[in-house]
């Protein structure tokens, strides 16, 4: 056997930090000193208040609303991020109003007071008509 080789029995008996790979992606511990790459779960996630502030510059005149690099100054992000968002707002607002609409039929089953029935379908079908609009 050469130097430096390994017999067959040695490889087996690695543990997972002799990979040569970083510890996070081993272990799923991420190192004090390094990024964490991915997706922010839903309570870090700054999309919210971004949506929030989207839909009041929406709602403001052209004449009277700043640009949209003014904007993502005042909130603290990205001009790109809010193209982003306002590239995909009629999906994602499709999809609030399918999600508002599945909310209220489940308040439907919950009913037992027709009249409240009647109005809380109608409520749910002009959500319904919204999303696929």
């Amino acid at each position: 056997m050469k130097s430096g080789e390994r017999w067959p029995h040695e490889y087996h008996s690695r543990k997972p930090t002799d990979t040569g790979l970083p510890t996070s992606i081993v272990s799923g511990h991420t190192p004090p000193d390094r990024v964490k790459v991915g997706r922010k779960h839903l309570n870090q996630s700054r999309a919210n208040e971004i949506r929030a502030r989207l839909a009041v510059w929406k709602r403001t005149p052209e004449s009277a609303r700043p640009s949209l690099r003014v904007l993502a100054r005042q909130i603290g992000t990205s001009h790109q991020l809010l193209c982003h968002y306002l590239r995909g707002w009629d999906t994602w607002q499709a999809k609030q109003y399918w999600h508002r609409a599945k909310e209220i039929r489940a308040r439907v089953e919950a009913e037992t007071r027709p009249w409240v029935i009647d109005e809380l379908l109608k409520q749910a079908d002009a959500y319904e008509q919204l999303s696929s609009a």
